[in-house]
């Protein structure tokens, strides 16, 4: 038990089914066969070589069998790239990059691209002739014209 509240992570898939009844069948998952009972044959699986095992860096074995366990199904920890629910939750961004032509190759004439920033003045010294404390800077990226509007 955590500040929080109770800790999924470090409960069984029978603790959980204790606690928490008919959650396997609400999630759409089968729940595990029962063992067998002593003097029962067990069938043997031969298709050991067509399964799709999966390892993680971790050492887990059989990722995709995991992904339907019910203590997954809560806590969707640690990540498995066989879950889809884990790989929309950590989906990563393509990172943006600049391009490799400069913009101003692509300028032609006067207005094509312009940029505007505010100045605010915090003292006296940096104040307009006429007490003017913002303005308002263009420039054009073309021609290099640079202009302020004090306000």
């Amino acid at each position: 038990m955590t500040e929080a509240g109770l800790d999924l992570t470090s409960l069984t898939d029978d603790e959980l089914e204790a606690m928490f009844p008919g959650l396997l069948r609400r999630l759409g998952v089968e729940p595990e066969a029962d063992p067998p009972v002593e003097g029962e044959e067990v069938a043997e699986d031969d298709d050991e070589d067509e399964k799709e095992w999966g390892t993680d860096s971790d050492g887990r074995n059989d990722l995709k069998h995991e992904t339907l366990s019910l203590h997954h199904q809560l806590a969707h920890m640690p990540k498995n790239r066989y879950c889809p629910a884990c790989l929309r939750a950590k989906m990563i961004r393509k990172p943006a990059r600049r391009s490799k032509q400069p913009i101003t190759d692509k300028l032609t004439k006067f207005g094509d691209l312009v940029n505007a920033d505010h100045v605010l003045a915090q003292s006296e010294e940096a104040c307009g002739l006429f007490g003017e404390r913002d303005a308002l800077i263009v420039v054009d990226r073309y021609s290099k014209y640079i202009d302020a509007y004090p306000s």
